[in-house]
């Protein structure tokens, strides 16, 4: 569990930055750099990154046959120290005696599974979405598809039930048409199916699932949800 509060210290340090430079990324570099920088938070995040093998504070202070002298506990106490992240140091060092690990514990699982369980609620909805969707039969969407190929084969379909178009699906993604933008004139609809294509061609979904992660593993840090808001209009100012 101090590895998890040490990785949420870390990477919350790090989307800190980001905010704090977020004015001069917008404004000198495109969406997709905005994406990469924003990387750098996740990746901290969910890796365990400068984290060496564990050995707990008390290990130095158990009696064996060879009773260390107080100076050489001392020296291995500073070595120890140094070797360790500064955040989960101060965690160990403050927090040990202090929290009951495994109520921690059972209330960090308990909040990822609220939280898949609602992503699955989500997913179940798309699915029911998508199999009652019918395949977009206007000839100048199957005209645009055929200029617009991809190594990876997609659909367009149309779904009355939706407000707005969306993408699903990573290995055989779907472009999903609410009626209105499915029956636009060319121009706009041409427009539209760009916007879409662009999020596919750009492992868009990826990166929502990616955030998705760390929002079920740092389900307790409000900073891990605000970013992955900003990342959601990132992604749009991409396309």
């Amino acid at each position: 569990m101090t590895t998890l509060l040490s990785m949420s210290l870390g990477g919350s340090i790090l989307i800190l930055i980001t905010l704090l430079m977020r004015p001069i990324i917008r404004k000198w570099c495109s969406g997709r750099a905005a994406l990469m920088v924003w990387s750098l938070s996740v990746i901290r995040l969910v890796c365990p990154l400068f984290l060496p093998v564990y050995m707990s504070f008390y290990s130095y202070f158990t009696v064996t046959g060879n009773p260390y002298t107080p100076e050489e506990i001392i020296n291995d106490f500073s070595v120890a120290s140094a070797e360790l992240p500064l955040s989960r140091l101060v965690i160990e060092s403050y927090f040990s005696d202090k929290i009951n690990w495994t109520a921690l514990k059972l209330i960090w699982l308990a909040g990822a599974v609220i939280c898949c369980g609602v992503h699955l609620a989500r997913y179940y909805r798309n699915c029911k979405q998508l199999s009652e969707s019918l395949p977009a039969d206007r000839p100048y969407i199957r005209q645009w598809q055929d200029a617009h190929p991809l190594r990876r084969p997609y659909q367009i379909r149309v779904y009355d039930r939706i407000p707005t178009p969306v993408v699903y699906g990573l290995i055989r993604p779907v472009i999903l048409l609410d009626k209105e933008s499915a029956e636009a004139d060319e121009k706009q609809l041409d427009l539209i199916l760009t916007h879409e294509y662009l999020h596919i061609r750009r492992f868009h979904i990826l990166i929502k699932w990616l955030i998705f992660l760390t929002c079920v593993i740092h389900w307790f840090n409000p900073l891990v949800w605000l970013m992955g808001y900003i990342v959601q209009s990132d992604i749009e100012a991409d396309c």
